[in-house]
């Protein structure tokens, strides 16, 4: 079978996704917004997770040094119990930042199931999967992340821990549960172009089954896809747990995210403006560093450059 699909390949000029995904990391590394973006997230990333090991507990509290502004002693200054607004946004970010990996790898694998098997095996199951998809594409996200979290706790089946819809992970998944259809569309339109390819008619004539066709042969060519995807769904998950946060519903206190800081900022604004500026610029630069990055994988895996 490998050597009757490599000679289809060959014939029909088709680039195989090993050579595909390394000419798209060179290309990626020489994007020089996507390079950046990279780093910047990486950077934020090592600083949110290593940071607050060496200042102060985001919990201690100095009720002397309430609301100062930033200096040399407190950075990004203090809030109105005296915490550490430094140590706040950093311990915040990792919520953040956690929701939002949870949320890309989370939501772009459902998608990526939904969308290879609508597109690969077609007909009725298509139907059914994308009428099904199209109803996810309708709701209301916003008001669905309330009413869930308005619920609070949920009882699990089975040996499963209660989810607290509230709490970081319980976000996470309620998010990860609404945004997979935009995925599933895109990697759908990619897995029926390819299942017309000759080599995986060659591999359906050399007797492959149809989970091994997806898994081998098919889903490779959805990366670039998915990837560019994957990043999209994270920055949407940090706009989306910010909003939420800053409106009440998302994840509450005393976990801090970078959504709950700025609702926590509302009634100080006039005489504590870092209280707002700092987790808003926190949140601008972490979506602003995915964008670039988004853009990055959709130039480098674009099939129309050489």
């Amino acid at each position: 079978m490998s050597a009757v699909e490599d000679a289809i390949r060959s014939r029909d000029g088709i680039v195989e996704p090993p050579r595909t995904r390394a000419r798209a990391g060179r290309r990626f590394v020489a994007n020089r917004g996507a390079v950046a973006g990279s780093v910047l997230l990486f950077t934020l990333a090592i600083l949110c997770w290593v940071g607050p090991w060496f200042l102060e507990s985001p919990t201690s509290l100095d009720l002397d040094a309430t609301l100062e502004p930033p200096s040399a002693e407190h950075w990004l200054g203090t809030d109105a119990l005296g915490r550490d607004m430094l140590s706040r946004v950093l311990v915040a970010g990792r919520s953040s930042l956690g929701i939002a990996l949870a949320v890309a790898v989370g939501a772009s694998a459902i998608g990526t199931a939904v969308g290879v098997v609508a597109g690969y095996r077609g007909g009725m199951l298509d139907g059914i999967l994308m009428s099904v998809t199209d109803l996810w594409l309708v709701l209301p996200a916003l008001p669905v992340l309330a009413v869930a979290a308005s619920i609070g706790v949920v009882d699990l089946p089975g040996p499963l821990p209660a989810l607290d819809l509230s709490g970081s992970v319980g976000v996470a998944v309620v998010l990860m549960l609404l945004l997979w259809s935009v995925t599933a569309r895109v990697v759908r339109a990619t897995a029926r172009s390819v299942r017309e390819r000759a080599f995986v008619g060659a591999a359906r004539a050399a007797g492959a089954r149809p989970r091994s066709i997806m898994a081998r042969h098919v889903m490779p060519h959805c990366l670039g896809p998915i990837l560019v995807e994957g990043a999209l769904l994270a920055a949407g998950a940090i706009l989306l747990e910010s909003t939420l946060s800053f409106l009440g519903f998302g994840v509450q206190p005393p976990t801090p995210t970078w959504g709950n800081l700025l609702d926590g900022a509302l009634g100080n604004l006039q005489h504590a403006w870092w209280l707002a500026v700092f987790p808003g610029l926190a949140i601008f630069l972490a979506v602003l560093s995915i964008y670039t990055i988004s853009d990055g994988l959709r130039d480098a895996f674009d099939p129309r450059r050489a």
